[in-house]
C-alpha cells in the first residue's frame, strides 16, 4: 500500500536534449542521504545556447512526499540545515528514470555544488550528487 502522503511510484522515460552544442558542465552521482533514504543514479548539468538543464539517469531514490530537485551551495548536505544557499527548481517528475529539469537562465550553476533530492515538507534530504 503507497502511504497517503507519497507521490505514486512512477518511471519518467525523458529523452536527453539534442548534442549538437550541448556541453557538460557539470556532473556527479547520486548517494543516499542515510539508511533509509537511497538514491542511484548519475546526475549532469548541460547547457546549450538556448537552455540549461538538470539530467538524471539510471536514476532511482526512495519515495517519498513533496520530493523536490534543489541546487545546493553545499557539495555533500545531509539535512536541511547543511543546504546552504539553494534553489528549489522544480517538483521530482518520478522516483526512477530519465528526467530533465529546465534551470532558469538568470542562475548561475558555477556557484552550485550538489544537486540533491529534498522533502520540502519534512525538510529531508533524500539523495545528494555532489558536482
Amino acid at each position: 500500500a503507497v502511504a497517503q502522503n507519497e507521490m505514486p511510484k512512477k518511471v519518467t522515460e525523458e529523452s536527453v536534449m539534442p548534442s549538437s552544442g550541448t556541453t557538460v558542465v557539470a556532473q556527479g552521482t547520486f548517494q543516499g542521504a542515510d539508511s533509509f533514504h537511497k538514491g542511484s543514479g548519475s546526475v549532469a548539468i548541460l547547457e546549450n545556447e538556448n537552455q540549461s538543464i538538470i539530467r538524471l539517469e539510471d536514476f532511482s531514490v526512495t519515495n517519498g512526499p513533496d520530493l523536490y530537485v534543489v541546487l545546493a551551495e553545499k557539495s555533500n548536505p545531509n539535512s536541511s540545515e547543511t543546504l546552504g544557499e539553494h534553489i528549489i527548481l522544480e517538483k521530482l517528475k518520478g522516483n526512477t528514470g530519465n528526467q530533465n529539469y529546465s534551470i532558469p537562465s538568470t542562475i548561475d550553476v558555477s556557484k552550485y555544488k550538489s544537486v540533491v533530492v529534498y522533502c520540502k515538507a519534512f525538510g529531508v534530504v533524500f539523495a545528494v550528487a555532489s558536482l
